[in-house]
């Protein structure tokens, strides 16, 4: 009789460590997904202020300017107490500070901290963004 040859493939316990060594990242990618979207609309709207000709600038032009294009970005996390306008020479400083927290499973969440601020200048009839790209 020959012998019998040793069977190979995973098991129940391989595949278990297998699933949680890739799944849980892969969930908490799936789950951190949608708050950095929704931060690059909120980076495209601060960016957009920059090609608004607008003579006088007030705080609130400036909001209601930045909310109007937070509504076209599908932005919804961020609320009126996250968003500040502060005056610093002749320009405008204009930043969203905010966070997201995300349920992951059971009672462990995940805390993402989001910060952006743009400076507004004017420059003529235009307005000029500095600030960095992200």
């Amino acid at each position: 009789m020959a012998p019998i040859k040793r069977l190979r493939g995973l098991t129940l316990v391989g595949l278990l460590f297998a699933l949680t060594l890739f799944g849980l990242p892969l969930w908490m990618a799936f789950q951190l997904l949608p708050p950095y979207l929704e931060y690059f609309g909120v980076v495209r709207a601060l960016q957009s202020l920059q090609e608004e000709p607008v003579d006088r600038w007030t705080p609130r032009r400036i909001r209601e300017l930045l909310w109007r294009r937070f509504e076209a970005n599908y932005v919804e996390t961020v609320s009126v107490e996250d968003v500040y306008i502060e005056r610093e020479g002749g320009s405008w400083v204009v930043g969203v500070d905010y966070e997201v927290e995300k349920p992951f499973f059971g009672n462990i969440y995940l805390l993402v901290k989001f910060h952006k601020e743009i400076e507004l200048t004017h420059k003529g009839d235009k307005i000029v963004w500095v600030g960095q790209a992200w």
